[in-house]
């Protein structure tokens, strides 16, 4: 009754709003389908459960928003990488960092610069990371195995598109200092959560040790290789620096800690090739120490639980 209710209830609507505007009747109609089946969906969700129509409202809120304010919506992907939680029914199982991304690349869709041709050479490269993935998937066919290819898909072309557009609309800048504001929460909230579990490995707001050390270890990546992309000055770029990398400490990731200093390495490479020495050097002592640092604290995390 509720479903067929809302039917009725858009036609009415659209067809005396029509009338009153002097619309022709084949005009008419093609503007009542989508608004009807949107109501129709609404009501068979409360007709089912209260629940999944709060769910369902509150994603046509947010999809509202990403068509009407998309930066807001491009801007709040970037901190959004951190949010591992599981959102929507059980049916749908998505993140909301999936969620995100699906509704930034709808709001990031009309700025994507399409015709850039390192955007192009980042997409066909994503094009090889999922074949690369299926490759297992066509040798072992599993449901899960196949999403897993589109999902990571989603996520690495959804990311590029994103971060493109929000470049080619000139608030590169904004969108990195709001991610480097989140990086600092969370390391943050790392180092509080470390020292009060006895130098345990941190779990920030309950994220992934894994996957918080992989967000904060991109952060130190942004500071260390384009600073000025982001625009802070040096004494907060230091600060900030330091700040996540205690925090990546703190979180025991071994593996992104590893790759950072991997990551450093090759920059410097590329800058002494391109002519830049000098920072080279400079940097050199600097890098050593966060990668002995880093090696130091994964070699005693390992003795103390062989110990235990």
């Amino acid at each position: 009754d509720q479903a067929s209710g809302a039917v009725r209830l858009s036609v009415v609507a659209f067809y005396s709003g029509s009338v009153t505007r002097g619309l022709e009747t084949r005009r008419r109609w093609p503007k009542v389908i989508p608004i009807a089946g949107v109501q129709l969906a609404v009501a068979t969700a409360a007709a089912s459960s209260p629940a999944q129509m709060l769910f369902l409202l509150g994603g046509l809120l947010i999809l509202v928003v990403a068509l009407v304010a998309p930066l807001l919506v491009l801007l709040g992907a970037f901190p959004a990488t951190f949010a591992g939680w599981r959102v929507g029914p059980a049916a749908i199982d998505m993140s909301g960092t999936d969620a995100m991304t699906i509704l930034g690349l709808l709001a990031a869709l009309p700025y994507v610069p399409w015709r850039s041709r390192a955007l192009r050479r980042i997409l066909l490269a994503t094009i090889g990371y999922c074949a690369v993935l299926a490759v297992t998937v066509v040798g072992h066919p599993t449901e899960r195995g196949i999403i897993e290819v589109f999902h990571r898909g989603l996520l690495v072309a959804g990311a590029c598109c994103i971060g493109a557009a929000v470049a080619w609309a000139g608030h590169a800048r904004l969108a990195l200092r709001v991610y480097l504001a989140a990086s600092a929460l969370v390391s943050l909230v790392a180092i509080v959560d470390t020292i009060a579990h006895r130098v345990q490995p941190a779990y920030p707001f309950g994220l992934q040790k894994n996957d918080a050390g992989a967000q904060l270890a991109m952060g130190l990546v942004i500071l260390f290789v384009a600073p000025h992309r982001a625009g802070l000055s040096r004494r907060l770029t230091v600060a900030a620096g330091l700040l996540l990398l205690v925090g990546l400490a703190a979180t025991e990731s071994r593996g992104p800690a590893l790759a950072l200093a991997a990551v450093f390495a090759v920059h410097l490479l590329h800058q002494r090739r391109a002519g830049g020495l000098g920072r080279a050097i400079r940097l050199a002592p600097l890098l050593l120490a966060v990668s002995l640092t880093l090696i130091g604290v994964s070699v005693a995390v390992y003795m103390t639980r062989d110990l235990n």
